[in-house]
């Protein structure tokens, strides 16, 4: 398979998040050797109707899953990729603020060649085009692996933005649902 980033990926366990979520029962997941998210303890794929026929409660832990692989997405963008996180405004505490990923010099370096990645919009954040490809399909869906365009760019000498606009519709309300969510689905 050829997927030279997994070794890192393993690394940076995505266990970590959902053990840190209090959702430690609910989403007993992890990405296998071949980079599928799979059960840690029936390494079946993930089922949506986990509470039989509770639609609303299923929903959420679905989100809730969502939003723990955008979290991991980051820190491989970060880890893996080496990319550093801009918050923009950059000094704000009270007002909504949002974030990009770019390589080091991606801003100031005038001779090299700039690649910038900009996702669909939705629920869609920087570094994935699909939450829901990752959880059925695996890490192979994301654009960062060693045989892809961030990695090729980098290795190329390209600097990289990747940008982030459907964070920018994230208001405080969402911020504050997720948090209950996070204490219990």
């Amino acid at each position: 398979m050829g997927i030279e980033w997994l070794p890192v990926t393993q690394k940076l366990s995505f266990r970590k998040f959902i053990e840190q979520s209090d959702l430690l029962e609910e989403l007993k997941y992890d990405f296998n050797e071949t980079a599928e998210l799979r059960h840690t303890e029936t390494h079946g794929p993930f089922a949506f109707n986990y509470y039989k026929n509770v639609l609303e409660r299923n929903s959420k832990r679905y989100w809730a899953l969502g939003h723990l692989l955008e979290q991991y997405i980051y820190e491989l963008l970060e880890k893996v990729c080496k990319l550093q996180k801009v918050y923009i405004p950059p000094e704000s505490d009270k007002e909504p603020r949002s974030f990009f990923f770019m390589s080091e010099r991606a801003l100031s370096n005038h001779h090299s060649a700039l690649l910038v990645l900009l996702q669909d919009h939705g629920v869609f954040r920087a570094g994935q085009w699909s939450q829901q490809a990752i959880i059925h399909h695996g890490l192979q869906q994301i654009p960062w692996k060693s045989d892809t365009m961030y990695q090729t760019a980098l290795q190329a000498h390209y600097d990289v933005i990747v940008l982030n606009p459907s964070d920018n519709f994230v208001d405080q309300q969402t911020r504050k649902e997720w948090k209950e969510l996070n204490t219990k689905c």
